[in-house]
């Protein structure tokens, strides 16, 4: 009897040792992921400012020709669109960075 009481006691160690160090890889992994998720909604945040920065600085057309300055904005404008491509979210479920956090880009 006592050397099935000796198994049950090594095989509940055993387990809650795995247990806990389950725990902590999970308690790892969640921090990881929350550190993504924020990292991914800075950049869409800050895709989205340069974005808008374009427009104005294209505010009267001047980009939109078809010499090579135009070619390349309009390539960069659809790659910005590219990345901003998510079913999931939209502009408007991207909040803005504070001012006191971003970088002032003078026009």
């Amino acid at each position: 009897m006592w050397v099935l009481s000796v198994i049950l006691f090594v095989i509940t160690g055993v387990a809650l040792y795995l247990a806990y160090v389950t725990n902590i890889k999970l308690q790892k992994l969640s921090t990881y992921l929350s550190n993504e998720i924020t990292n991914h909604h800075y950049l869409r945040t800050k895709i989205i400012e340069v974005q808008e920065i374009m427009k104005r600085l294209d505010s009267k057309g001047a980009f939109k020709s078809d010499d090579e300055i135009g070619t390349v904005f309009k390539a960069i404008d659809k790659c910005v669109d590219y990345i901003l491509e998510d079913p999931n979210t939209s502009k408007e479920d991207v909040t803005p960075i504070p001012k006191d956090k971003r970088e002032e880009t003078t026009l």
